[in-house]
């Protein structure tokens, strides 16, 4: 790191006292019973190794410091030589060698070590600019080094640290993320209490929970006057679409990365729950994951009426729900068949069973009388896609997947037989989004 090291003896006095490095305090104190030993092991042996001092405060070994004035010896200082950087990577590389850091507690390490090293890389900018300007002071300001846009630093910045703490980028996001949405969580993962990717579950129920009460809440407000939707209408909802018709004659204009298809059961609890016929295999060829949630009474049935990958089955446990006895039992599980054509799933929250608390509210937000709920779609769409992702229903409803894909920022395109639930849709868009961009766009 280009630094050298100059020996500089004090005298121990208990009126000159040293603060910490900035740097230094990014990293966690020793537990007390950890410094406990170290005290003992100095008034025994006396100091081992130096401590490190660097613009006239302690780099490293604020420990080896509180242990010394406890144990009462006298501590003996080097003083560290270079820049920032130097001083910031040697902090670094100190404590990787020492210091028994699980990969979550070096991810929220890392995060707050961010803007140094931006800060950094923005001084190295500053420079070069600098140096340029004083070779070519004729040049237009234009060909002189600017400085990276944030969505440029950021990405490279999170790199460099994580390479430098030895984690992976994205658990460094994963931390970052964590520390926006709960700070005190993100203490938690810092001091080694939880990991990482058990407090992101932590965060994605409780945004989950929130995203359903709101949506839940905003769709209870009333449309006065609702518009006229024909069979064949195509309406634009912000950036979703939908689509009024048979969805077995539709063409998605856009790919997908998930399908949620909730299939008529055949039960007869209103026309278009009767005779229906599944023709929709063409949906494997759209997205990357397909569920579908076809009855716990129909599952053989639908099994035997397709020619998809069958890969998986995740199960949603209402768990305060009433269910409806029938001739062989009652249930409150919601079971979604997942089918893909790719050969590996390769979910980082893939979780096959999911407990949800049903609000009694929900019922009474749409006629529909096969709405799937709001905790369902959350679950499902968080688990496989991203911001921006599209998803495809090609049974829309009353709308709850277009709903729940606008709250967790997805792209959904939908199509839906009946223009009164298409109606339904857009009266619950209007009451999210009152000044949202509706149109019809043919």
């Amino acid at each position: 790191m280009g630094h050298r090291l100059i020996v500089i003896n004090f005298m121990f006095s208990n009126n000159k006292t040293y603060d910490s490095h900035h740097y230094a305090d990014y990293f966690p104190m020793m537990q007390k019973d950890e410094l406990k030993s170290l005290i003992d092991d100095i008034r025994q042996h006396g100091l081992h190794e130096e401590i490190w001092l660097y613009q006239g405060l302690i780099l490293d070994g604020r420990n080896r410091y509180q242990a010394c004035l406890s144990a009462n010896v006298e501590p003996r200082f080097r003083e560290f030589d270079g820049n920032d950087e130097d001083a910031l990577n040697a902090v670094i590389s100190w404590n990787m060698e020492r210091r028994h850091l699980t990969q979550s507690q070096k991810a929220a390490i890392a995060v707050e070590l961010l803007p140094e090293f931006e800060e950094i890389a923005r001084e190295k900018l500053r420079e070069v600019g600098r140096k340029y300007g004083e070779n070519h002071p004729k040049e237009p300001e234009a060909l002189v080094p600017q400085a990276l846009d944030e969505k440029k630093r950021d990405p490279q910045a999170r790199n460099y640290v994580a390479k430098a703490m030895g984690v992976g980028s994205r658990y460094v996001q994963g931390a970052k993320r964590i520390k926006e949405t709960d700070p005190n969580l993100y203490q938690d993962v810092k001091a080694g209490k939880i990991s990482v990717k058990r407090a992101e579950r932590q965060v994605a129920k409780a945004k989950a929970q929130a995203n359903a009460e709101q949506l839940e809440n905003t769709a209870q407000a009333v449309i006065e006057e609702r518009v006229e939707v024909s069979l064949g209408d195509v309406w634009k909802l912000g950036r979703h679409t939908l689509h009024c018709c048979d969805s077995s004659q539709w063409s998605p204009s856009d790919k997908a990365k998930m399908v949620f298809a909730d299939p008529p059961y055949n039960g007869g609890v209103a026309d278009w729950d009767r005779g229906f016929q599944w023709q929709h295999d063409w949906l494997e060829e759209y997205a990357d994951y397909v569920f579908v949630t076809p009855g716990t009474a129909n599952l053989a049935n639908f099994l035997g009426s397709t020619k998809m990958r069958y890969r998986w089955q995740y199960t949603h446990w209402l768990c305060n729900a009433i269910a409806s006895p029938n001739d062989w039992g009652m249930s409150n599980l919601i079971h979604a068949l997942l089918f893909s054509k790719l050969d590996a799933l390769r979910l980082e929250k893939r979780v096959d069973f999911h407990k949800a608390i049903i609000n009694p509210m929900e019922n009474n937000i749409t006629q529909h009388p096969g709405r799937k709920p709001t905790s369902l779609l959350l679950w499902l769409m968080d688990m496989v896609t991203q911001e921006d992702d599209v998803v495809i229903d090609p049974f829309l409803g009353s709308g709850t997947t277009l709903l729940v894909a606008e709250n967790l920022n997805r792209v959904c395109h939908g199509a839906e037989i009946s223009p009164e639930y298409c109606q339904e849709t857009i009266s619950r868009w209007q009451s999210l989004k009152p000044k949202g961009d509706l149109k019809k766009l043919n």
